[in-house]
């Protein structure tokens, strides 16, 4: 589909409500900032539901004004209303844009998706880097709903423990699933109990994912389905760790397929 015709396709929502994730940090200096901050918009749907499958990682495109269409998750999706979550970067062109919504505001948009599940896994492993996590939690919510999915663990890269948010709705999903989800807290700059500190390596990989489940004993690698959410440069280095590093195979280990 080109671009003409998908902007031609894009319909009005209307901001309905916005609600802060993390509250933002500044520096010593005023130009740094220690935390950026996140927030939730809340959006009518364009007079009939937005077409987006959050469990497979469809994307609602924004039209920014005077800017190319900028693809952000969906990170919930209810009656007659959805969510974005997006962290805003001050001078950023499309994170200032939602930033300059007011209540009653509209934004024009569509919804653009495609990717279907790799059925067969019964091992989730998940990578989420930073705000990420706004498109692997209902991935990950979606594939604890799967009864032949034994393992879903979830590895959130945040630099700090003030970083992360949603932590209520981790608990409710550990609380409802018991050791069928895991999550594993990897911070970049700071300690913190119960945390990995560090990045994330193919040497954490394969402790969180091929040590902790048996892979190629317990487990048959050709079971395990794998899917990382991050900046381009971030998902390029993930795939680099597990298809090569760990020889996990791109086209049967991914867990979502064009």
């Amino acid at each position: 589909m080109s671009r003409r015709v998908m902007l031609a396709s894009a319909k009005p929502a209307r901001l309905l409500r916005k609600v802060t994730q993390v509250e933002a940090v500044r520096g010593d200096d005023a130009q740094w900032w220690d935390r950026l901050p996140v927030y939730t918009l809340t959006f009518a749907d364009p007079g009939e539901r937005m077409p987006c499958r959050i469990e497979c990682g469809d994307v609602v495109k924004i039209v920014v004004p005077n800017h190319k269409p900028k693809s952000y998750s969906m990170s919930r999706q209810g009656d007659g209303e959805f969510d974005i979550t997006y962290k805003y970067y001050p001078g950023g062109k499309c994170s200032g844009y939602l930033e300059s919504l007011s209540i009653g505001d509209e934004i024009q948009c569509f919804a653009k998706g495609g990717k279907r599940r790799n059925d067969g896994g019964t091992h989730i492993g998940m990578v989420a880097f930073g705000v990420g996590i706004t498109e692997v939690l209902p991935v990950a919510a979606a594939q604890l709903t799967h009864s032949d999915v034994r393992k879903v663990k979830l590895i959130w890269a945040t630099k700090t423990w003030g970083d992360c948010f949603w932590l209520d709705e981790l608990e409710r999903l550990k609380k409802e699933h018991g050791e069928r989800f895991e999550v594993v807290h990897v911070l970049s700059r700071e300690d913190k109990d119960g945390c990995r500190r560090g990045r994330v390596t193919p040497e954490l990989l394969k402790v969180e994912f091929d040590e902790a489940w048996g892979v190629g004993t317990t487990v048959d690698r050709a079971n395990v389905r794998l899917l990382s959410i991050g900046t381009k440069a971030m998902m390029r280095d993930f795939n680099d760790m597990v298809y090569a590093d760990l020889d996990y195979k791109y086209a049967a280990n991914r867990l979502l397929e064009d």
